[in-house]
Parts: C-alpha cells; sequence; structure tokens
C-alpha cells in the first residue's frame, strides 16, 4: 500500500506517485490528486515475485511523491523503500541407477562395462549454479552433467561407464555412492 500525506498547510493539487521497483518504474493509481492540509491519500500497485527476487531474498520498492502548491510550484517528497525478505530454500536430489543390477558367473568377466546413470533435481526455491556429480568410485572419473545450473523443479542427468575387475568379480558385488553439490 501506498499512502501519501499532506503535512503542510496549503492544498496540494495534481499529486502523483513515481513508484521504482526492480523491474523498472510505474504509475500508482490514488485514490485522490488534491490533498488539502492533513489529508491523506492512497494507492497500491501489483508486483508478481520472480525468480531473480526469490535468488536474491529480497524485493526492493522505492517511491516519491510530486504535486503543486497553490502558486503552481512543484513540490516533492523524500524517497521512501520498503524491503520485503523473501525465504528462501536451497535442496539438491540425487539418484542413481545402473543399467546392470546383476551379471550372471558366466558373463563376469574383467572389463565387463556397466553404466550408471545420475539425475539431480533442483528442490528448492533458488537457482543452483556449478552443479556437479561426485562419486566414492574413482575410476568414473569426472562425471559431465547436461547442464550445471539448474531452476526451482528442474533436473540434469549424467552417465558414467565402469569396466568391472577381476576384485569386483571376487566381492560378488560393487558398491558406490554419489552425491551432488552446487552453490
Amino acid at each position: 500500500a501506498i499512502t501519501v500525506s499532506n503535512n503542510g498547510n496549503t492544498t496540494i493539487n495534481g499529486i502523483s506517485v513515481s513508484d521504482r521497483s526492480q523491474a523498472g518504474p510505474a504509475t500508482v493509481s490514488l485514490d485522490k490528486t488534491t490533498l488539502a492540509p492533513s489529508e491523506t491519500a492512497n494507492g497500491s500497485i501489483d508486483y508478481s515475485i520472480t525468480q531473480a527476487d526469490i535468488d536474491r531474498g529480497t524485493v526492493s520498492n522505492t517511491a516519491s511523491a510530486t504535486g503543486q502548491r497553490p502558486n503552481g510550484t512543484q513540490i516533492s517528497t523524500k524517497d521512501s523503500t520498503a524491503i520485503t525478505t523473501i525465504q528462501q530454500t536451497s535442496g539438491l536430489t540425487i539418484e542413481k541407477t545402473v543399467d546392470k543390477t546383476s551379471i550372471a558367473p558366466a558373463s563376469a568377466i574383467p572389463g565387463t562395462k556397466i553404466t550408471y546413470s545420475f539425475t539431480v533435481k533442483n528442490t528448492g526455491t533458488t537457482s543452483i549454479k556449478n552443479v556437479s556429480v561426485a562419486d566414492s568410485m574413482s575410476a568414473l572419473g569426472a562425471i559431465k552433467l547436461d547442464k550445471t545450473a539448474l531452476a526451482p523443479n528442474e533436473t540434469t542427468t549424467g552417465t558414467a561407464t565402469y569396466a568391472i575387475t577381476q576384485s569386483d568379480i571376487g566381492n560378488k558385488k560393487i558398491t558406490n555412492t554419489a552425491y551432488a553439490t552446487g552453490t
């Protein structure tokens, strides 16, 4: 809500409010454009919060009013700024799958390839950059993702291939863990 008050001792005519939000300037409709001493005019303006606002964590809005004195000279208010804090949450999930959940003993030979797939999702309200996946199995190397910047609810995927070793065959299983990070 925007309130303009005439705290002087003369009537002010042609009152208008200039509203400068992060989206740019806007004109505010007031319920009165002429104010006698001690009178107040009210107005409002709608603003839709953007993803950039959420990422920043605040919405800052500045307004000022102008009008004319009875002698025709202009009068202006000082800027008035309102800041709204936006609650932010950050979160990533990762799902890891493998193309072969079991290998028959006759097929279990060193060098047999298995492919891991990784899906990372931004579960928070803020955008996340520099998304990466690290895996406890160093033989997988760097895991390349389709994209490394995620808007809320957006996902990215990547794959990595591993060649099983004689040690893996002797252990009768391959266990590893992956995690996702971002800023």
